[in-house]
């Protein structure tokens, strides 16, 4: 009998190898049925010790669930398997395996705009770290908290986590967390239009990024700093060369989340231009871009581009269908800037329509969301 168990025990380990290896959604879930039957069948052995090995074969089949089901952009599948592994990990103790799972969570409820969540799990991760006592897992977790407290248009706890970052990486003295947080911090103040100290934590963030070599990084601080330049200096020609550095950097890194932002934030200069035309090629390439990787937060933010650009061509309906389309989805976030921007050009949309009352509507929520 221990010798059957022993197999067992070796043929899950064997198993979850193959899953790795698997090439086709038929052959992985056909292994992970495989894994999670043995597992299951070993955590009630008798031996103390084979019964956690299949506990923890279980924690792990039920975590490579919520992998598939992630890269099948299956959200609550996803986190229902999550949860399960990190219920599994907490009676085994596994806090680093919780932890990942945690991470994971995060970063689906950051992608879908669903901050209360990212601040709950965040949360979670912070007390788990703190057990660690990893300083720099609790910086990156005040980091996610900072930015879904921004998303969400409460500046005064955003800049208070990212605060609190910031001061961990210092006393580590880990340069690419500080310039992470004077990044953040920049973005918060350059939201509140509060220009000159968003550039100048932009361009701290920015010296530390190119002397280590992080392309990634310093492809959204080029990006920041471009659309600054034209924003509040009125320097087109300076901030579209910011612009192109940053994009041909993300396109370098295959990154398609930079890619799509970066053209967002070109099409933006030449939308400011009055260049309708190359303003909507950029924007509908970084639509495509943000829907085929689920990005909400790109997706309503370019989606309310294209709806301008169409109201200065005076299409009214693609414009409605556009900017409607934004609205749905920043309220989906509830994020406040997106939801404001939305209402403000429903408001022009529909009074250039004549429907005054809808106008009307919608400029009170504008005003809701401004103040």
């Amino acid at each position: 009998m221990l010798n059957k168990t022993k197999k067992d025990s070796t043929k899950v380990n064997l198993i979850f190898k193959l899953i790795e290896l698997s090439e086709t959604d038929e052959e992985w879930q056909a292994y992970i049925k495989q894994a999670m039957a043995l597992s299951e069948k070993l955590t009630n052995d008798s031996n103390p010790e084979i019964a956690k090995k299949g506990k923890k074969g279980l924690a792990e089949a039920f975590y490579s669930m919520a992998y598939f089901y992630s890269s099948h952009s299956d959200l609550p599948k996803t986190l229902e398997n999550h949860e399960k592994s990190i219920k599994l990990k907490e009676e085994l103790g596994d806090i680093p395996g919780i932890i990942r799972s945690l991470d994971n969570i995060i970063y689906l409820n950051q992608l879908k705009g669903n901050s209360e969540e990212v601040i709950k799990y965040s949360l979670k991760a912070v007390e788990l770290y703190e057990i660690l006592k990893d300083n720099q897992g609790v910086s990156f977790a005040y980091s996610n908290i900072g930015l879904a407290y921004q998303k969400e248009g409460n500046v005064p706890q955003s800049l208070y986590y990212y605060d609190l970052s910031l001061k961990i990486n210092e006393k580590l003295g880990n340069q690419a967390g500080i310039a992470l947080a004077y990044n953040n911090i920049g973005f918060v103040y350059d939201e509140q239009n509060d220009k000159q100290k968003a550039l100048i934590y932009y361009e701290k963030s920015l010296k530390i990024f190119e002397q280590a070599g992080d392309k990634k990084s310093t492809a959204v601080l080029l990006g920041n700093i471009g659309l600054l330049y034209y924003s509040t200096f009125n320097n087109s020609s300076k901030a579209l060369t910011y612009l192109n550095k940053s994009l041909k950097l993300n396109e370098e890194l295959k990154e398609k989340k930079g890619i799509a932002y970066s053209l967002n934030n070109i099409g933006t200069l030449y939308k400011n231009l009055n260049k309708n035309d190359t303003a909507l090629l950029c924007f509908l390439k970084s639509l495509q871009i943000s829907k085929s990787i689920g990005d909400n937060n790109g997706i309503t933010n370019v989606s309310a581009n294209i709806g301008d650009i169409y109201l200065k061509k005076k299409q009214l309906s693609f414009a409605y269908l556009y900017s409607d389309s934004a609205l749905v989805v920043a309220k989906n976030m509830s994020y406040p800037s997106a939801i404001r921007k939305a209402e403000r050009s429903l408001t022009s949309i529909d009074s250039a329509q004549g429907n005054y009352k809808g106008a009307f509507d919608h400029y009170k929520q504008f005003i809701i969301y401004r103040d």
